[in-house]
């Protein structure tokens, strides 16, 4: 690096950058730091720093973090599973406190109230002619955060009458300061703890909270963690899980924080965002079961196209290959289970039994009788892993209902006990809050009395720390803030809902739920890895003339033939929390209303999609006209059953999950048109006047027969999408994939593109179709191209090869927007990915507000609760970088690995090491981080 700026704000350089670099090659024998707070946090990257040169280290401090227990604590779980070789010897030679502190470079003292945050390295101190240095005086603190972020400003001096002078001062502040001994510990500690107290209730502080032989202890892994001697890899192995050690390293402390909280709960939800390796963290977690609690048999309940595409068997096969115990992947055979056949793998680990994996497609799952004998079977299965969960959400849902069966049997058979739980989602709230609640009582149930109770092992927690009581609260309250008119009793609502109650359930979130943002992942782990972050690009744009007219003949359509359908609501599946349960809350609207916002969706999509449904209408009442004017009700109600039309119109959107049951005999249909019979020549004319809207649409548009793609003249948006591939794609050589809802809308721009790009540069994939991962090969080998997709490949599908995503049209939830991306953020990606939405016109979302409303109020729940890694919507939109800090907080608070169980045990033998029991201590740590990864 060459001289560094004079003012460094983590902006074109860091400190992080010019401690590793500048500040290690100018070779210092003295470096001198005054910081107001000692924060622990930052010191890996200060060791790193330190010359081979280095003499002497001073470090004079004012504060400590808060409070300085629970911090050692914090970093004793994260560091302390291993020690080197060099440290271990050192422990034994029975090396004292005294002699740590007298002997060795680093030298700790204390000065009240000290604000600064000074940095100076010297050399030749003691030679005038030949002094040089270099100093950092600024805002920056020791930690991460001042080391690399922005926001900070610090001044680089290197004149040496600055140097100087600095040097002056640290050497009278040194003096006036005293040696960090176990006493002055002790009165940093209460001062630390009486300031903050201060600050928030004035409580008194006990000081015999702190007694000689724990502020000994602390005092003594201080010194060792500044020291850098804790690692993680070496005392893991003396409890290692040979499979397990395999995964990657943010994958290893998955399994083993999922591990804790499976054996407190009976189950967890695996949470990472997509493509950070959840499949791996499930086979971890029944590696560890199989372990310690001797598991035979695992059901796992995973979307089909991921059997099909041999995802997970591939990730069976590769967990489970041979490792260095001997453990083998046995054999893969097929099991009849009820009716169907299934893939079941063998694992030989040298036990009584081989481990069976069961798969069972969640397709087959909704299918079984909850009654039947196969039941029954599946009962005796010890862990149930379900992946893609929230499809399981709906308590009334086939699958779900089944899922539960399941349990309730297993619980009958072991005297109370469920099955172990692991659920992944990278999306446990799609719509409400209620809905991770739900997953969570896949898990909390059990049997109270004569039935079973939704949330049965959280019930008896007292009202103030029960989550279920938090989850309806916040629910009623996020109602409030949406609906309310009075806008002071809205804010008070929001207030509460923000302050007190979404905090509370983020306190419970991290009891039952691993959810780490990637860039959390990757500064904790991987910190000098190159990371990338998407960057959204939002395309707002209006209707031309001919698609305004579209939507203004929308407007016109009665949509009276749904009149004639002897269910005129759609229950739209909802669930809510009430009196400490999860019920279903069906949310009903009129079967108008939703035609008219389904179609108004396939409109905002292309023009294509929404006139193929106009022409499918109308064919719809061409046939009901004749019958109704003569109002033949027979005749009329075959009809209706003959076109089936919910299924004809199911697929508009598979997110709404629209249920209706309508007719299913002839004869519900008739009852229900005597009922209208009077209003049958309204309905007539309505029908009548659609009709002719339609057709003459039609006509003016030139299209007097079937509706083709290519019969349509590019509309506003589709020339906006061309210019914005001709970019990528034709000038850039980079490779895209457009994701709609619509098939229709997948028809249209494979035809439009093929006439741009060529046909061999276009790929389509939509739900009926077979062989896609053939197609994503095929998309793969290209040089550059283009893959049109529906959501059907927005799970389980690597698109990490592709750069650009384009979403043509706006999904209702915000899950399947982080699904879509997620195809292309992969872990570990460093080349920069762009996505770009199409924002519905304000000329549509004006009329038909929920066009939009719905995935806004879905983001802001998400965001209140979990995380929203990056703005998904708009551009400028909030998102949810303090995820880990607001979720998790201090883990160690709750004892996340057993940590502060055994803590004050080690510290005693820790203060007791002077009298030649360092042997103690040493195994007493290999005990410890034996508690860490097995006991709960």
């Amino acid at each position: 690096m060459e001289e560094p700026p004079r003012i460094i704000d983590n902006e074109r350089v860091t400190l992080e950058e010019l401690f590793k670099t500048y500040i290690k090659r100018f070779n210092a024998d003295t470096w001198r730091f005054a910081t107001g707070f000692l924060f622990l946090n930052g010191w890996d990257i200060v060791k790193e720093a330190l010359p081979n040169t280095l003499k002497d280290f001073y470090i004079l401090f004012g504060f400590i973090d808060v409070p300085f227990a629970k911090s050692l604590e914090r970093v004793l779980e994260r560091q302390a599973r291993d020690l080197t070789d060099e440290a271990l010897s050192e422990l034994v030679d029975g090396r004292t406190l005294d002699r740590l502190f007298k002997e060795d470079k680093l030298h700790l003292r204390w000065i009240e109230r000290l604000h600064s945050k000074f940095y100076l390295f010297t050399r030749n101190e003691d030679d005038p002619p030949n002094f040089d240095g270099k100093a950092i005086i600024g805002s920056s603190n020791v930690t991460r955060r001042g080391l690399r972020e922005e926001g900070e400003f610090n001044i680089f001096l290197t004149d040496k009458s600055d140097l100087r002078q600095l040097l002056d001062w640290f050497r009278r502040k040194w003096e006036e300061a005293e040696d960090l001994t176990p006493e002055i510990l002790k009165k940093v500690l209460i001062n630390e703890k009486l300031r903050r107290n201060s600050i928030r209730s004035r409580i008194a502080v006990d000081p015999a909270e702190y007694n000689e032989d724990v502020v000994e202890g602390y005092l003594f892994l201080f010194w060792y963690l500044l020291n850098g001697i804790y690692d993680i890899e070496k005392l893991r192995k003396t409890v290692r899980v040979d499979l397990v050690e395999k995964l990657a390293k943010h994958n290893r402390d998955a399994v083993l924080w999922g591990y804790q909280i499976i054996k407190k709960y009976g189950g967890v939800i695996l949470a990472d965002p997509v493509g950070l390796g959840k499949s791996f963290q499930a086979l971890g977690i029944i590696a560890a079961l199989r372990s310690t609690e001797n598991i035979n048999k695992v059901l796992l309940v995973v979307p089909p196209h991921l059997i099909e595409n041999e995802q997970w068997p591939q990730y069976v096969r590769e967990f489970f290959g041979r490792g260095e115990n001997g453990i083998i992947l046995a054999s893969e055979e097929e099991k009849v289970v009820g009716t169907f056949k299934s893939r079941v793998f063998y694992i030989d680990d040298g036990r009584d039994r081989p481990l069976e994996i069961l798969f069972m497609s969640s397709y087959r799952l909704a299918l079984l009788d909850p009654g039947a004998h196969v039941i029954d079977v599946l009962s005796d299965y010890d862990v149930i892993v379900v992946d893609e969960a929230h499809r399981f959400k709906d308590i009334s849902s086939k699958r779900r209902v089944v899922l539960n069966s399941i349990i309730d049997r297993f619980a009958e058979k072991h005297g109370g006990r469920n099955p172990y739980v692991v659920l992944l989602t990278a999306t446990p709230i799609v719509n409400d809050i209620s809905e991770l609640m739900s997953l969570v009582s896949i898990f909390a149930r059990e049997r109270m009395g004569d039935r079973v109770h939704d949330f049965g092992k959280l019930a008896k927690r007292r009202l103030e720390e029960n989550p279920v009581y938090f989850a309806e609260q916040y629910a009623t309250l996020v109602k409030e803030c949406l609906n309310e008119l009075d806008p002071d009793r809205r804010e008070r609502a929001c207030r509460k809902k923000n302050k007190e109650v979404a905090p509370k359930l983020r306190r419970f979130l991290k009891e039952i739920l691993i959810m780490r943002s990637r860039s959390y992942i990757e500064r904790t782990y991987y910190p000098n890895a190159k990371t990338i972050r998407p960057k959204l690009h939002g395309l707002n744009y209006v209707f031309d003339e001919k698609t305004r007219n579209l939507l203004e003949i929308l407007e016109k359509l009665t949509l009276a033939y749904t009149d004639l359908l002897p269910t005129q609501i759609v229950v739209m599946p909802k669930i809510t929390i009430e009196q400490g349960r999860i019920a279903p809350a069906n949310e009903a609207i009129s079967l108008n209303a939703v035609m008219k916002i389904l179609l108004a969706k396939r409109l905002e999509s292309s023009a294509y999609a929404f006139l193929r449904t106009l022409r499918k209408i109308e064919a719809r009442m061409k046939e009901l006209r004749d019958a109704v004017h003569s109002r033949d009700i027979d005749e009329i109600a075959k009809i209706v059953v003959a076109q089936s039309l919910v299924e004809a119109e199911r697929g508009l959107d598979e997110h709404l999950e629209v249920e209706e049951a309508m007719q299913e005999k002839i004869e519900e249909v008739k009852n229900h048109l005597m009922l209208v019979r009077d209003r049958l020549p309204e309905i007539a004319r309505n029908i009548d006047s659609d009709i002719s809207i339609v057709q003459k649409l039609l006509l003016d548009l030139g299209i007097p027969g079937e509706i083709e793609p290519s019969c349509i003249p590019l509309t506003y948006k589709e020339k906006l999408l061309l210019d914005l591939l001709e970019e990528h794609v034709i000038r850039n050589g980079k490779k895209v994939v457009i994701f709609t809802m619509y098939v229709d809308t997948a028809d249209r721009l494979q035809n439009i593109l093929q006439k741009t790009f060529g046909p061999e540069n276009i790929f389509k994939i939509t739900g009926e179709m077979r062989h896609k991962r053939h197609v994503i090969e095929k998309f793969r080998e290209v040089e550059r191209g283009i893959l049109i997709s529906t959501d059907t490949l927005s799970e389980g599908v690597n698109l990490e090869f592709v750069d650009i995503l384009v979403n043509y049209d706006i999904p209702w939830t915000p899950s399947v927007l982080m699904q879509r991306v997620g195809r292309l953020w992969r872990f570990g990606r460093r080349t920069q990915i762009h996505f770009y939405n199409f924002l519905p016109p304000e000329e549509l979302t004006r009329t038909f507000t929920s066009v939009i409303s719905r995935i806004e109020q879905k983001l802001a729940i998400i965001r209140d609760i979990l995380v929203q890694e990056i703005a998904l919507l708009r551009e400028g939109e909030e998102f949810t970088e303090d995820f880990e800090e607001r979720v998790y907080g201090n883990v160690t608070e709750k004892g996340k690995y057993g940590v502060k169980r055994d803590l004050m045990e080690l510290l005693r033998i820790v203060s007791e090491h002077s009298a030649g029991e360092l042997g103690i201590l040493e195994a007493k740590l290999l005990e410890m981080v034996n508690t860490l990864q097995y006991d709960g």
